[in-house]
């Protein structure tokens, strides 16, 4: 049952007639080597696909992969099933606010050209898909005449840990604006030197162990 590689054993049968003993005849037995498989976790972002192939345990070359659709938390998209494949594959989405889990059953087999077939026992994997996190300004917008100061802007965000950021890159004719900055957006004194109204948009990146929004 063990072992990374195929193993030969021989035994060594005597043949006899009474007393008489004739030569020893070899019958070698071919212990085929199976798969023995830990259980693994991963983490992703929401929409991402994964590729992921077992390490350590015993792994004999050719082993392959089958597995039915995963269990899936509530808010979880893409599971899907497959056979035979050289590593684990999938796409998962995540519509909620909340890190969500999909758990796959994982069958391992390795193909010896058919003579036989070796199955390990059964491991899982279990996937963590991180939502794509949003933000939120508060106030929404604001309108000020030239010379006067912005409303202090608070950026929210309904998903745990997010982190939050903004730029502004100002227009052509208007000045004062800060062009960076973290949870909220400071009071700023802008300045519009045309001679017409001149919007000035700041951007928010909300980000959760490395997915951006």
């Amino acid at each position: 049952r063990y072992g990374t590689v195929t193993g030969v054993q021989t035994c060594a049968l005597p043949i006899s007639d009474k007393n008489c003993e004739g030569p020893r005849v070899p019958l070698d037995v071919i212990v085929k080597a199976i798969p023995e498989i830990g259980n693994f976790s991963l983490t992703i972002c929401n929409g991402d696909a994964f590729n992921f192939s077992p390490s350590g345990g015993i792994i004999p070359p050719n082993t392959k992969y089958s597995w039915d659709v995963p269990q899936m938390e509530s808010g979880l998209t893409g599971g899907s099933t497959a056979s035979n494949q050289s590593s684990i594959t999938g796409t998962l989405s995540n519509s909620s606010a909340d890190v969500k889990v999909a758990t796959y059953i994982i069958h391992p087999t390795v193909d010896y050209s058919g003579n036989p077939v070796c199955p390990g026992d059964t491991f899982t994997l279990t996937v963590f898909v991180n939502p794509s996190p949003q933000v939120f300004f508060s106030p929404l917008s604001d309108t000020i005449c030239s010379g006067s100061s912005t409303q202090s802007v608070t950026l929210t965000s309904p998903t745990p840990n997010a982190l939050l950021s903004w730029t502004c890159t100002p227009p052509a004719g208007i000045s004062g604006a800060a062009t960076v900055g973290g949870n909220s957006i400071p009071v700023q004194t802008l300045i519009n030197n045309t001679n017409q109204p001149v919007t000035v948009t700041y951007l928010a990146t909300p980000a959760n162990s490395g997915s951006l929004s």
